[in-house]
């Protein structure tokens, strides 16, 4: 039994998995849902671009399936965003998403939500990142 998840599987020549085959060797009671570490924007970038960049980045997940998307805390509108590729690391993958505000529409909650297979309870991740304004000397 092992003590975590282990991906066997052949690579291409640019490091990513083909698409031959790959299997998982879990312990059932290892969590391999997405953790996410936040980062809020910067003084400095609020004063220089009048914006803010919000990011959240998702490691130590698998599979590598995984859709991520922001939204105002209490909108349901999906806001325009960007992500990087979904990069594998030693036995996971893991995924960076961010989300650039303007200075006036930092004074809102917003989230990023986070839809993957292992999530707990099979329900989507919501990480919610606080207003900027409030509190910051700007």
């Amino acid at each position: 039994q092992t003590s975590g998840a282990e991906i066997h599987g052949e690579h291409g020549l640019n490091g990513s998995l083909s698409s031959s085959y790959y299997s998982l060797d879990i312990n059932l009671a290892s969590d391999i849902s997405p953790k996410p570490t936040v980062f809020l924007p910067s003084i400095a970038e609020i004063k220089l671009h009048n914006a803010g960049t919000y990011l959240c980045l998702l490691e130590n997940f698998f599979p590598n399936v995984i859709k991520v998307y922001w939204k105002e805390k209490n909108g349901n509108k999906v806001l325009e965003s960007q992500q990087g590729n979904t990069m594998r690391t030693t036995n996971t993958y893991m995924k960076f998403s961010w989300l650039t505000v303007s200075k006036t529409a930092m004074d809102k909650e917003h989230k990023c939500v986070v839809k993957h297979e292992k999530n707990r309870g099979g329900v989507d991740q919501e990480i919610i990142f606080p207003s900027v304004n409030e509190g910051m000397c700007i």
